[in-house]
């Protein structure tokens, strides 16, 4: 498992990488599927806020099941959250988890 900063690091280079591809294609915020009252969601929520990442939060209820819908296993075919989507780059829930070292 990557330590925070490692993460931090890949996640910036890669986000950076596209970021030409993006603008091409209008898309200029990464898109946060999250649920606040789970943790892991949380814990991206306030990654980006504290790195300044501007992005879209996108609400997936998990209460009413919205992360088990067919409309949500195309974005992330494992149905957990939080997943993170930027242009064609998608980061799901088991790969979002950050690590305080």
């Amino acid at each position: 498992m990557l330590v925070a900063k490692e993460m931090i690091r890949n996640i910036l280079a890669k986000r950076d990488a596209g970021k030409e591809a993006q603008s091409r294609t209008g898309k200029t915020k990464p898109q946060v599927f999250a649920d606040r009252m789970t943790p892991p969601s949380r814990a991206v929520i306030i990654f980006c806020k504290v790195n300044d990442i501007d992005y879209t939060e996108r609400k997936v209820d998990i209460s009413k099941r919205e992360h088990l819908t067919p409309a949500f296993a195309e974005i992330n075919p494992m149905k957990q959250l939080p997943a993170i989507v930027d242009g064609n780059f998608k980061l799901l829930a088991t790969q979002s988890r950050l690590r305080i070292t």
